[in-house]
């Protein structure tokens, strides 16, 4: 049997993005900040074809959550948003969405068809 694993970034004011979210600036004003300590770690530049990095504690974390995952399913905006960084050749296993929105870069994986609940 699978099992479903929940990784997210959530700041304690509650809030996943900042304001003015849209495709050029995917969790808007101010909110990669959540997500900086990740961009340093050897494991996730290695994904996106990026020399070095920190090997440590951070490193293993996102080491153990690339290595279980076989998909990545998202929300319809964070599926089109995070589609305008994404490499051509995808460096991970393929995301999915719910939704009916049409694919823009080929790279990144497929639409799934609308759930039907």
């Amino acid at each position: 049997m699978s099992k479903v694993f929940a990784s997210l970034g959530m700041p304690l004011d509650g809030f996943m993005a900042g304001p003015n979210s849209r495709p050029e600036i995917p969790l808007g004003d101010g909110g990669m900040r959540i997500h900086a300590w990740v961009f340093g770690v050897e494991s996730w530049r290695e994904r996106q074809s990026i020399a070095g990095g920190r090997t440590n504690q951070d490193d293993e974390i996102v080491q153990e959550d690339f290595a279980r995952a076989g998909a990545y399913i998202m929300g319809r905006r964070m599926f089109a948003e995070g589609e305008v960084g994404c490499p051509t050749r995808r460096p991970s296993a393929p995301p999915s969405s719910f939704s009916p929105t049409p694919r823009g870069n080929p790279g990144c994986g497929r639409a799934a068809p609308p759930s039907p609940l």
